[in-house]
């Protein structure tokens, strides 16, 4: 991890400890609920438009070879700002659009199988919430004696951090408390019924 932390030099101590070093947090087990799709959801109201958020998932999605990019956008206007990321939906589009069968949910989020993936686009055309992207994973190999690289692209989206013990990294690190955890069914219900009170 040392090299990483030289790596990424500029980023706040902080924000690297936050993501490479947790604290263990019993409390934040929720993420890991099987059977509940979960979601990250930002607050606009609190949100302060730092992009800590997109700097902390750069940082807990870091491989070599792979581009660094954030799996979340904070978005801003003239009044607001708010990250928006993946909604991990209950019955995904993304996955129904890709012929690969590379996209799937494993009861907490939806997932991509990068060794599935042929970056084809479809989900990226599917999704009307602009939250899946493609990039190039750029990966060494050997060929007759020599080191090559072989490029790639690959569909990258929100996956919670499933890989972090304590969820994920841009709610951990968030200095106002602008994103939570919630219960991606529960969230399109109230939605559902916001969108019936304004029609």
């Amino acid at each position: 991890m040392q090299n990483d932390h030289l790596i990424f030099g500029g980023v706040g101590t902080e924000i690297y400890d936050a993501v490479f070093n947790p604290k263990p947090d019993p409390a934040k087990s929720a993420h890991r609920k099987v059977g509940k799709n979960m979601r990250v959801v930002g607050d606009s109201s609190r949100c302060i438009g730092c992009n800590t958020c997109e700097i902390a998932c750069i940082i807990s999605h870091y491989k070599p070879g792979l581009a660094p990019v954030a799996r979340l956008k904070v978005v801003k206007t003239d009044d607001i700002s708010v990250p928006v990321m993946c909604r991990q939906c209950v019955d995904p589009d993304c996955a129904k659009a890709c012929t690969q069968h590379a996209i799937y949910s494993n009861g907490i989020s939806v997932l991509v199988n990068p060794d599935k993936c042929i970056g084809c686009y479809d989900c990226v055309g599917a999704c009307e919430y602009a939250s899946i992207h493609v990039h190039k994973n750029v990966e060494p190999v050997e060929f007759a004696g020599l080191h090559l690289k072989d490029e790639r692209a690959i569909a990258v989206k929100c996956d919670l951090c499933q890989h972090r013990a304590n969820g994920p990294s841009c709610v951990e690190v968030c200095p106002s408390n602008a994103l939570s955890i919630v219960e991606s069914e529960k969230f399109e219900a109230r939605e559902n019924e916001l969108f019936e009170q304004f029609k």
